[in-house]
């Protein structure tokens, strides 16, 4: 496959529409599919370099942060068209293939926030971002492809009815249960525009990509504080929004359905309060079984990379995204997911708030994703880290440091176990 670079529009900019306006487009866009490779791989018009490498700056300097809302972003996007795409990619059938699938699409990630734009690498040739955007885009095509095969057979691309008798090992029906007895308003509860049955949406269409766009960048953007990133600069954020209006350019989201393409930071949140009110928050009260199917696997694979629970993670969205009274998932918690539940509430963030606390925790972040990865892919994935480790400012001492950090983590794990033990059998 060629170049990566989407062609850039002559539609007129959403920043330029009425919110309204904007809205109605994407809910007819199922059927516009990605926006062409641009062959010359020129930068569009509005890009802006320096607020780029801000917006790279920001997310390294937050990381773990960051992470914990792609999470959550994850967490809340149960859209047809986007499950249809994973159930068919194959990489979600069990956690064991999608702890692998969000090694790989985590490092991609964090690539995107390490290496320049439109800049030549070391040996004269693209950068690694290029290379993975890529990587991205052929994926995208070879899916793309195999899904208009199968329609175009007559076969339809993911039936809910399959997954009827699956057991999740989330908690699922208290969550739902919460989600039933909230104050959450009917206009919420409806079926999302990105949820209707309709025969002739295509793959990758421009609404999906927008959303998956959204599943990134959206939570930081709106809830900053519930996700640990302390006393936010409103120019930190809105480099870092810019960012993601250049990395949606590049995997093929026309100008018109770019949503983090806007000219302030205010009207972003506007058109990002619309989809979490509009599209993330029904989709959750009418997610498919397949949908669940593929959100509890995907829970239980980054369960792989985070050590984090698929009940955690369901009860924090609920109750830290939707700020709802998720007391019926608390209920299900284990004693140890309390206690790890209670920490984060208490300790986690208040960690965070510490720029050498900070820079430990991405540490041990990164050093789980390498200790993952190379189960996963081999001693050739720490290669990968090399850059990645440069880009964060690593040196040896930190390294060292965080070695001795991840030790006592993991010697905290094991007392843990050991209290838990005694204290259930007496």
């Amino acid at each position: 496959m060629g170049e990566v670079f989407a062609k850039k529009t002559n539609s007129v900019c959403p920043s330029e529409l009425n919110i309204e306006e904007f809205f109605l487009d994407l809910k007819g866009a199922r059927t516009i599919p990605p926006a062409k490779i641009d062959p010359d791989r020129k930068p569009p018009a509005w890009l802006d370099f320096n607020l780029a490498r801000r917006g790279q700056q920001f997310a390294r300097n937050n990381l773990p942060s960051i992470s914990i809302s792609h999470m959550f972003g994850l967490a809340s996007s149960p859209y047809t068209d986007g499950i249809d795409i994973l159930l068919l990619s194959g990489n979600f059938s069990t956690p064991a293939s999608a702890t692998k699938r969000y090694t790989s699409t985590i490092t991609e990630i964090i690539t995107w926030y390490t290496d320049p734009f439109w800049e030549s690498g070391s040996d004269g040739n693209i950068t690694d971002i290029y290379k993975s955007l890529n990587r991205v885009r052929a994926l995208h095509s070879a899916l793309a492809c195999a899904a208009s095969k199968k329609i175009s057979r007559g076969e339809i691309l993911s039936d809910a009815n399959e997954f009827f008798d699956y057991i999740p090992t989330a908690a699922w029906a208290a969550a739902k249960r919460d989600l039933n007895d909230s104050n959450i308003p009917p206009s919420q509860r409806g079926i999302a525009p990105s949820n209707e049955k309709i025969c002739n949406a295509v793959p990758f269409n421009q609404q999906i990509l927008a959303l998956i766009q959204f599943a990134f960048i959206g939570f930081p953007i709106l809830f900053p504080e519930r996700l640990g990133i302390s006393c936010p600069n409103e120019d930190d954020l809105s480099a870092f929004n810019h960012l993601w209006a250049i990395l949606g350019y590049l995997v093929g989201i026309e100008d018109k359905y770019n949503i983090a393409l806007r000219p302030n930071l205010k009207s972003a949140r506007e058109v990002y309060r619309g989809i979490f009110e509009r599209y993330a928050i029904p989709s959750l009260f009418h997610a498919e079984k397949d949908a669940i199917f593929v959100a509890d696997v995907t829970f239980q694979g980054l369960q792989g990379i985070t050590s984090i629970s698929p009940n955690i993670l369901m009860y924090w969205t609920l109750k830290d995204i939707l700020q709802i009274q998720a007391t019926n998932t608390y209920k299900a918690l284990t004693f140890t997911e309390k206690i790890i539940s209670a920490a984060k509430d208490h300790v986690m963030f208040d960690v965070l708030k510490n720029p050498i606390s900070r820079k430990l925790s991405t540490f041990f972040l990164l050093n789980t994703l390498l200790v993952v990865g190379k189960e996963n892919f081999g001693p050739q994935y720490a290669k990968r880290f090399d850059s990645i480790k440069k880009s964060f400012g690593f040196s040896k001492g930190y390294e060292y440091f965080g070695r001795v950090v991840f030790g006592l983590v993991w010697l905290y794990k094991i007392i843990l176990a050991a209290f838990i033990f005694v204290y259930k059998a007496f």
